[in-house]
């Protein structure tokens, strides 16, 4: 079911992708709705190019959707978004859901 007041709208298993990712990890209410941007905003990106789920994505995509980002968010938000990003794909590494191994991107200095 899509979120209240949210943009980006995503496909049931990506929303419920998302709250696995929640459950996995214990954020704080503020933290946590931060998370939930991010991660929507960038399984949205996905979606509207046409991929259902992350399996489908290159490292080469996700590369795009950094430099994307980046120049359309302040020097302090690409930093937040890159370190709840690395933390999403280290989930999906290690609950073993398809989607490219890419944490290493997120890990360069903003």
């Amino acid at each position: 079911m899509p979120k209240h007041g949210s943009k980006y709208l995503l496909r049931a298993e990506n929303e419920r992708l998302i709250d696995r990712f929640l459950d996995y990890r214990n954020y704080g209410s503020n933290t946590r709705d931060d998370v939930v941007w991010v991660v929507r905003r960038y399984l949205h990106h996905f979606e509207a190019l046409g991929h259902e789920s992350l399996e489908h994505v290159s490292v080469d995509d996700v590369r795009e959707f950094i430099l994307k980002t980046a120049a359309e968010v302040r020097t302090s938000s690409l930093h937040n978004i890159l370190l709840y990003l690395k933390y999403f794909h280290i989930f999906l590494k290690e609950t073993g859901v398809p989607a490219p191994d890419c944490a290493g991107l997120f890990s360069y200095k903003v």
